[in-house]
């Protein structure tokens, strides 16, 4: 039982990183632009 939730767990935290990093990376392209822009 406790390995299934770890797995579960993983996934959540899996999904979690990968929206972490797109929101990362868009926040680095909107810095660029403002840079840019200003």
């Amino acid at each position: 039982m406790v390995i299934v939730h770890m797995v579960k767990f993983c996934i959540i935290c899996e999904k979690y990183a990968i929206f972490m990093n797109e929101m990362l990376e868009k926040s680095i392209l909107l810095q660029k632009v403002e840079i840019e822009v200003f």
